[in-house]
């Protein structure tokens, strides 16, 4: 989803400068950004890979319940291991979204992995 999202909005821009162009060929700075943001274009690529990046992230803060992971665990037996059943579980998951490779299954951090 987050680059069909990126994609669609990065068409906008392309469509206003390339009309921008047309009406004011001789203008420099119009030509200049019309050819940054077209398709394959630094300022194009750039802002297309942030905006990636940004609805990636909303992407799954808004869809991503860990409370309701963790009674999806708890109501079909699963677990994680090391974690007790319950508000712990869902910290666990809620934790996960911000993925650190430093710390252990419980989310303390590791001092002996530095």
């Amino acid at each position: 989803m987050p680059i069909i999202f990126a994609q669609s909005l990065m068409l906008f821009p392309s469509v206003v400068l390339a009309k921008l162009h047309n009406w004011f060929p001789h203008t420099s700075a119009i030509g200049w950004l019309h050819n940054e943001f077209g398709r394959g274009g630094f300022l194009y690529l750039m802002f297309e890979a942030a905006m990636i990046y940004f609805f990636a992230y909303f992407w799954t803060t808004v869809q991503f319940q860990p409370k309701e992971m963790a009674n999806q665990l708890r109501d079909y037996g699963s677990f994680i291991p090391g974690l007790r059943l319950g508000k712990r579980t869902a910290d666990a998951n809620d934790w996960a979204r911000f993925v650190n490779p430093d710390v252990d299954s419980e989310g303390h951090h590791n001092e002996e992995a530095k």
